[in-house]
């Protein structure tokens, strides 16, 4: 959950931009769609086309499919498989509502519990 939430803290030390450095791959646009991908490669003078796209998409199909999990899941994680898919459930509801990430895991550490 606190992962999650330090990934979407653009202040964060491991996410924040350097300022020696002036171009950036956004490789999260890889994720958004093949227009995002291919704006991104631009920026490169690379040339990307849908069928690299379509072939590095089907080798991240798990992570694709968890992120689906994710996003079905969202108010009620206790059908996710793994921990960290809960974290991450629970830590983008609570973003969602403006929760802190201590008001966030007050709110939603029940949701995590295995239900017997």
């Amino acid at each position: 959950m606190e992962w999650t939430y330090k990934l979407y803290d653009n202040e964060f030390i491991d996410v924040k931009q350097s300022l020696l450095c002036d171009q950036y791959f956004s490789f999260g646009s890889m994720y958004e769609s093949i227009n995002d991908a291919v704006k991104e490669f631009d920026k490169f003078g690379i040339r990307y086309n849908g069928q690299r796209y379509e072939k590095w998409r089907q080798s991240q199909k798990l992570i694709f499919d968890s992120w689906q999990a994710i996003n079905n899941n969202f108010d009620d994680p206790g059908p996710l498989k793994h921990d960290y898919q809960k974290g991450m459930a629970i830590a983008l509801r609570g973003m969602s509502e403006s929760l802190t990430p201590t008001q966030c895991w007050k709110q939603y550490e029940q949701l995590l519990k295995v239900k017997s």
